[in-house]
């Protein structure tokens, strides 16, 4: 396991207040804001220390539905657009579309073909995995 420093025991904290350092099985930074926590009893979040706010995670790579993997691109796409300070229309000038496609795809109505969500990883100067389902517990 990595080493849990001050930075992330107060986002382990955060989330569970009676943690102790023997309940982490694994922590993961999955970019300059979200780590990803899970602990003994198998139940796993990923903490926005920006927002400082948590969210559970409860599948894996075997289980993801096509309902939860729409959520999580909306979810990092939504999230990253707020971090970077640029808005929906911002984006779609960026990308060649409308506001209300950008809408879709951050209210989850909808999901970018292949075309689109790379014009969408390059305008916001990422990668594509930044945007996609990750199995965090296998990394």
């Amino acid at each position: 396991m990595n080493q849990i420093g001050s930075i992330e025991w107060g986002c382990i904290l955060n989330v569970r207040p009676n943690a102790r350092k023997e309940n982490i099985v694994k922590i993961l930074w999955i970019d300059d804001w979200d780590l990803f926590i899970m602990f003994d009893d198998g139940v796993k979040y990923i903490y926005d220390i920006q927002t400082e706010s948590s969210r559970s995670y409860t599948y894996n790579l075997n289980t993801i539905t096509k309902e939860q993997w729409k959520f999580e691109f909306k979810e990092k796409l939504e999230r990253r657009l707020a971090h970077m300070y640029i808005s929906q229309e911002e984006l779609a000038d960026r990308v060649g579309t409308t506001q209300p496609m950008i809408s879709k795809y951050i209210n989850g109505d909808a999901m970018p073909g292949l075309y689109m969500f790379h014009k969408i990883v390059d305008a916001i100067g990422c990668n594509d995995r930044d945007l996609l389902f990750q199995d965090y517990e296998k990394m």
